[in-house]
């Protein structure tokens, strides 16, 4: 028995609890015990959820300053496990621990692993201890300044500086965080941890104490966006790092973007890449969902990356999101975000007591400095403290240390045809804001902005004095207590590009450039002649197979310098096209989780329709008119999931296919729900085929065991081949992937027993569902289902994957109480409601909105139940903290929010009371309404199957045959939850029914306003 095991047993737990590592409150003499435990371990024999704790203990016990590293952990172990490992097995060990355990990875623009295990161990209570009294500076200054990011410190050398050197990075930075937000909010989340030790208990008492104090901060919403340069694998690199905090009001959200809000979604795009997805959360906030594989690295170029929202297929640009960028052919200051990163500071001076210059060789300096390589270019590095002065033959530049810095954003008034730029660009006299080092907009009397024409030797003037300006680049000079900072926009004037022609092999365009020499940059791609002085045929180079995305141009007026720009690429006809421009063959199948990159590409001037369905269930369609030229692909990903559950994910012929039309022209694509497979070479080994990474890491599921048996067993590997485990107590497993490739296998059972023959697959969903049904919550069924369905969360694989999930789909009993039970099992309530439940809904083809009333109440009492026996509700009541009427509300929440997030209170309304709001009836003005929306074209589409129901309930359906899905669709929904619907129920049946219950979903998804009427309606007139 492995120690993670033998914890449980001391702590009276049969499995984990869904909490922090350091909530199980390891003595010195257990942390030793477990560093024995590990020390005599074998590759072969460690689990490795023993492994995941070392890594949490270590943080908590061990950690003693410095920067983090798996290096650091590893060399504290010793022992003879030391001599057959390394760092990178031992930490791969600790990753596969936490998936075993179910631990929630931290998510920013990318996956947080190491962070992840490391502060599973809370604080480094020996370090603080230590560092007392840095610890209680840093940690008093950081709760003054109610951070709601990690950004809102770590830039601001007044407070890091408390902390000593070698804990200034930003594992710190985010424990600190956490501690001082629940502290600032009154969370009791910590309390334990604080009181693990005198000094800890001493430093939390004085934190809560400064709380009293505290005011309400009112913070200003301009995000942190910030680049950093690193050495990693021996060479410097540049990163885009983007601070956004975790939950935004929706006032705050409108002003980043710079429209107002009021829809549930909005995807945020950076240079066609989807960087994060905002949603709006249960109390009407938006939360910040990370979607980017990781850090965004500087390409070397000097054009400011592209920002974009879209929302419900419509596009908003986000202009001055991002104003800077490395420049490597001036100088430029740096300033210490860690021990080993350095990030680019805008302005010429820093509040930091040391800071750094990067600068080319045509700048000299009069001090020694060492030489570095970034991008090919050869550039000095110079680390200095208070001033110091570069200059080259006709400039001197000083920058500074101590000082108050200062940021500032020149408004951007880029037309909508111009993509990326190099600078700002302006079509008239610009508008500058200058913030303070806090990021506080600063009044106009404290600095003061001058302007004038780039390298010219006129007179600066004062922006505020000028009524217009003319055309060309020019220089920006700030000046605030004796600093000054330079910066630099273009003003276009009215110059502007127009598209005459456009497809995918030629294309024409004229340009009105007035005073400007225009020039389009040469490319292997295209060939260009022109016409006069402002007409360009464009022509496609055939042989590279390759569609620009955008094309490269400049402008320049008399001897001043050059814009360098993008604008879309008139080079389009339909299709998709690659990260790279390349064109992706229509004989070449796509995977839902390798979309990002891929984008939809059609003509401006010919309306192109998209057509998704399912190669195995064609009859339900989704059809829309694109509104872009270039449509990230990432942007129907719902739609095409939605298709994609339609058939058995677990079906290799099940695929999706999208089909985009424009006149007389039609091309097809696949996308397939998986990319790669699983080929049995016998019934317990395996190899993968498919597009997956040679070190695909496999684990295997036990199935028909108890739920303390069911885990996540990795598979041995010799070269190619994968082998199955023996355990006594199964012989059949689910097989999927993991790891970095997790979701990308599609998941396969195996038997590694001989002649199994068991039930088939509906004998065995109705079987646990019969289990499911007649037990309660304590019955072994349940905790089965509750390890099934917590694997497909963190694994990233279809509910359907397991009968015991699939089964509560068969009645809406069982539904109810599945919905319940699994809401409450949840670590993220309201992650559950907006983001699980709908992806039940879709995969299982049910809607928890149609649950019989009555099985409501009974699933209501039957979870009350269950929780008035757990253990830590038995201790609460006997404190006093809590009592049954508070655990009814809590029970409660997850029906309310669910109906509410669902828009349908009224439906809940009618759950709780059995009465209906009053409804007007559904005229034939109103159906009319609906089939002028949708269309002939999305009608003739609509499926034939439709559901049964008693009667029509007054609306006139014989009138509108075309819609009749579209009316009776909601109608029975209405029957289902009055529980009128005796004959012809929605719920179980067979294949059929399904069918009936995939089309009801289909209606409500294409008229989902009119559904809800109906629905209503029909609720009303039961």
């Amino acid at each position: 028995m492995g120690y993670f095991l033998r914890l449980l047993n001391r702590r009276g737990l049969d499995q984990h609890q869904n909490q922090p590592i350091w909530k199980y409150g390891l003595t010195a003499d257990e942390f030793h015990e477990l560093k024995r435990e590990l020390q005599y371990s074998t590759p072969y024999s460690i689990d490795t959820r023993d492994v995941f704790i070392y890594y949490a203990e270590w943080w908590r016990n061990l950690y003693n300053g410095g920067t983090p590293s798996k290096k650091a952990v590893f060399d504290t172990l010793g022992g003879n496990i030391s001599l057959q490992i390394d760092e990178e097995e031992f930490y791969k060990y600790a990753r596969n621990g936490a998936k075993r355990l179910g631990i929630k990875w931290i998510t920013r623009q990318n996956t947080l692993y190491f962070k992840t295990m490391l502060l599973h161990g809370g604080l480094p209570l020996k370090h603080i201890s230590d560092n007392y009294g840095n610890y209680l500076d840093f940690l008093l200054a950081v709760l003054e300044e109610q951070p709601e990011s990690i950004e809102d410190f770590a830039f601001k050398s007044e407070i890091i500086s408390f902390l000593p050197k070698s804990s200034q990075n930003d594992i710190i930075y985010e424990n600190c965080f956490e501690i001082v937000r629940s502290i600032l909010y009154g969370e009791s989340i910590y309390d334990d941890l604080l009181k693990s030790n005198e000094v800890i208990e001493k430093l939390s008492c004085k934190l809560k104490e400064k709380k009293k104090s505290l005011k309400r901060k009112t913070r200003e919403t301009k995000p942190k966006v910030y680049w950093l340069l690193s050495k990693e694998f021996n060479r410097e690199k540049i990163v885009l790092q983007v601070g956004l905090a975790g939950i935004y009001n929706e006032d705050d959200l409108a002003k980043i973007f710079g429209f107002e809000l009021g829809k549930r979604e909005y995807h945020f795009y950076l240079n066609d890449e989807l960087l994060c997805v905002f949603r709006r959360t249960l109390n009407g906030k938006y939360k910040t969902d990370w979607f980017s594989g990781g850090s965004i690295e500087w390409d070397g170029t000097d054009s400011i990356p592209n920002t974009y929202v879209q929302s419900e297929g419509d596009k908003y640009p986000v202009h001055d999101f991002i104003q800077q960028v490395p420049n490597l052919s001036e100088p430029s200051l740096w300033v210490k975000y860690n021990e080993e990163e350095w990030r680019l500071v805008k302005s010429n001076g820093t509040s930091y007591s040391e800071a750094a210059v990067i600068f080319p060789e045509d700048w000299s300096v009069e001090v020694f400095t060492s030489k570095t390589r970034i991008f090919d270019h050869e550039v000095n590095w110079l680390e200095f403290e208070g001033e110091i002065t570069l200059s080259n033959k006709e400039y001197s530049k000083t920058y500074y240390c101590d000082v108050k810095s200062f940021d500032w954003t020149i408004i951007t008034q880029k037309p909508a045809w111009m993509l990326r730029a190099n600078m700002p660009v302006v079509m008239k006299k610009p508008t500058v804001l200058i913030y303070d080092e806090t990021g506080k907009k600063l009044p106009s009397g404290e600095f003061r902005i001058n302007i004038r024409k780039r390298k010219s030797f006129e007179e600066w003037q004062n922006i505020n004095v000028q009524n217009r300006i003319g055309i060309g680049c020019y220089d920006l000079k700030i000046e605030r207590d004796g600093i000054v900072a330079y910066d630099h926009f273009y003003s276009i004037g009215d110059f502007t590009i127009n598209t005459l022609s456009e497809s995918i092999d030629e294309a024409k365009i004229t340009v009105q450039s007035g005073q400007f020499l225009f020039t389009i940059q040469k490319s292997h791609l295209f060939e260009m002649e022109t016409e006069g002085h402002n007409i360009f045929y464009l022509r496609r180079n055939q042989e590279e197979n390759k569609a620009p995305k955008a094309i490269k141009a400049t402008i320049k007026e008399s001897r001043n310098r050059s814009l360098f720009f993008e604008f879309e690429s008139p080079l389009r006809g339909i299709g998709i096209i690659g990260r790279e421009g390349e064109l992706i063959p229509t004989n070449r199948t796509l995977h839902i989780q390798n979309l990002s990159g891929l984008r939809i590409i059609s003509n401006s001037n010919t309306e192109t329709r998209l057509t998704i369905k399912s190669a195995l269930k064609n009859d339900v369609k989704i059809i829309k008119t694109l509104k872009s030229s270039f449509e990230p692909l990432n942007s129907i990903h719902e739609d095409i999931l939605h298709q994609f559950y339609l058939a058995d994910p677990m079906n290799h012929e099940n695929k999706v296919m999208l089909e985009l039309s424009a006149d007389s022209n039609t091309l097809t694509y696949e996308v397939a729900g998986f990319s790669s497979f699983l080929d049995p070479l016998s019934n317990s080994r395996v190899n993968i085929t498919g597009s997956s990474e040679n070190e695909t890491e496999l684990v295997a599921i036990p199935l028909g065991t108890l739920a303390e048996h069911i885990d996540l067993i990795p598979l041995s590997r010799e070269e190619d081949e994968y082998s199955i485990p023996q355990y006594e107590f199964t012989n059949q497993f689910i097989v999927i992937s993991s790891g970095n490739n997790v979701g990308e296998v599609m998941p396969r059972y195996f038997n590694t027993g001989e002649d199994f023959v068991g039930p088939k697959k509906w004998e065995r969903v109705e079987l646990y569902h019969n289990e499911l049904l007649e037990n309660s919550f304590e019955h072994e069924s349940w905790k089965v289902l509750n390890k099934y369905f917590a694997i497909c969360l963190s694994e990233k694989i279809p509910f359907t994957t397991f009968d015991q999930i699939t089964s509560f789909g068969r009645s809406s009993s069982v539904a109810a109480k599945a919905f319940l039970f699994l809401g409450y099992k949840s670590k993220d309530k309201e992650e559950f409601i907006q983001k699980v439940v709908p992806r039940l809904e879709l995969e299982l083809g049910i809607c928890f909105h149609w649950i019989i009333r009555e099985d409501w109440e009974v699933a209501i009492n039957s979870v009350i139940d269950f929780l008035k026996n757990e253990a830590w509700f038995k201790q609460l009541s006997e404190l006093n903290l809590i009592d049954e009427a508070q655990l009814s509300d809590d029970v409660l929440w997850f029906i309310t929010n669910y109906f509410s997030n669902s828009d349908f209170p009224e439906v809940m309304n009618y759950v709780f009371t059995g009465r209906s709001a009053v409804r007007q009836a559904i005229s034939h003005s109103r159906i009319r309404d609906l089939r002028e929306r949708l269309g002939e074209r999305v009608l003739r589409e609509l499926p034939n199957n439709i559901p049964r129901t008693n009667q029509s309930y007054g609306i006139p359906v014989r009138e509108h045959e075309s819609v009749s899905l579209l009316i009776y669709a909601p109608i029975a929904a209405a029957e289902s939850i009055s529980g009128e619907q005796k004959d012809y129920p929605i719920w179980g049946g067979d294949d059929f029914r399904k069918v009936i219950r995939r089309n009801i979903q289909y209606a409500q998804y294409l008229a989902p306003e009119f559904y809800k009427e109906v629905l209503l309606h029909t609720l009303q007139k039961i």
